[in-house]
């Protein structure tokens, strides 16, 4: 490896802890990959696809987002996932059944309007009055427009349909979603912020908003709409008064595996390094990049943290970093050492 080679990984941001969601796919290692065995991707992918409500669980950057991203695009025209962002969001999307269904319309309206430019007037008007415009947008993997030859269409009929009529929210999610499971797709409703009310010092009203959307809002998407559901829980939660009364609205429960050795975490590099050098990954000489001791000291690190992003790409990327101030070719264990150092002080020396 040479210094230009570090030079460009460094500037196509390789080891990015965390990329943009339509990153994610070129980057990511399945953990049934991982592991040899079929208890993540494989096992999510078949309870949405016979439409139950799961939840994968893992802390904050274990990876969940990418197991998501994965799940959906792997499963190409059997399911459409309707991503519905709540913890960024006005506080009533997460306890107010009326005000997440209200919200959950307007990210149909715009994949429709996304797939079909010219029915946005009318869809416009199908928006309930009163309701915020969010300024963000969130698309599935594939979109409306990907996945069925009419499908885009057939919504955006009953949504204009909804206009005229005035249906309420429960009844127009549950007709809207009944539409695209009549055209061979499976809807996915995609929570997948719901693991950010972690209990903290600094956020209290977390624990509020975590009970009520629990009791409040996922029993609507079970009990009244029995609604397929994706969503994201962390581990904190699993003590939590709400969230054991939620069991019963949740099918499945989707664990998130720590790396199991270092050729695990092995992997996870030369996917970033063959990504942002376009090189193929197989035959790739990770060592002219990362020195196998210095993969060891960053596995040391990361192992009893579990976190992929805290743990592996942040040392990692740091190391990069300072590899580069030395005019290095290589990113060796003096280097990792030296990134750890800064990052958690005494504990990691720079010798």
């Amino acid at each position: 490896m040479s210094f230009s080679q570090l030079r460009r990984l460094d500037q196509g941001r390789a080891f990015n802890p965390a990329p943009h969601l339509h990153e994610l796919a070129s980057v990511f290692v399945p953990f049934d990959s991982l592991t040899g065995e079929r208890t993540v991707e494989h096992a999510a992918r078949t309870a949405l696809v016979h439409r139950r409500r799961v939840a994968l669980m893992g802390a904050t950057g274990s990876g969940k987002s990418s197991v998501i991203g994965h799940v959906l695009a792997e499963a190409g025209e059997a399911l459409l996932g309707l991503r519905v962002p709540v913890s960024i969001e006005e506080p009533e999307v997460a306890v107010e059944p009326e005000a997440f269904l209200a919200h959950l319309l307007r990210h149909l309206r715009e994949e429709v309007v996304k797939s079909r430019p010219e029915s946005k007037r009318a869809i416009n008007r199908s928006v309930p009055r009163g309701q915020r415009e969010t300024t963000r947008t969130y698309s599935a993997e594939a979109g409306l427009a990907g996945i069925k030859a009419g499908l885009s269409y057939a919504v955006k009929q009953a949504l204009e349909e909804q206009s005229a009529t005035n249906t309420r929210a429960v009844e127009a999610v549950g007709e809207l979603l009944a539409i695209i499971d009549d055209h061979g797709v499976v809807p996915v409703i995609v929570l997948d912020d719901t693991d950010k009310w972690v209990p903290s010092a600094l956020a209290p009203q977390n624990a509020r908003l975590r009970g009520q959307f629990f009791t409040r809002i996922l029993r609507v998407l079970a009990e009244e709409i029995d609604a397929t559901v994706l969503l994201a829980v962390h581990p904190a939660y699993v003590d939590d008064e709400a969230f054991q009364a939620s069991r019963g609205f949740i099918e499945r429960v989707i664990e998130l595996p720590t790396l199991p050795d270092v050729a695990a975490a092995r992997r996870l590099v030369a996917r970033r390094v063959a990504t942002g050098l376009e090189v193929p990954e197989q035959g790739l000489e990770l060592g002219a990049v990362l020195a196998p001791d210095a993969l060891e000291l960053l596995f040391e690190y990361y192992a009893p943290s579990t976190n992929i992003r805290q743990g592996l790409l942040v040392p990692l990327n740091g190391a990069l970093t300072q590899a580069l101030d030395a005019d290095a070719e290589v990113i060796d264990v003096a280097h990792v050492r030296a990134e750890l150092a800064d990052l958690d002080g005494a504990a990691w020396l720079r010798t």
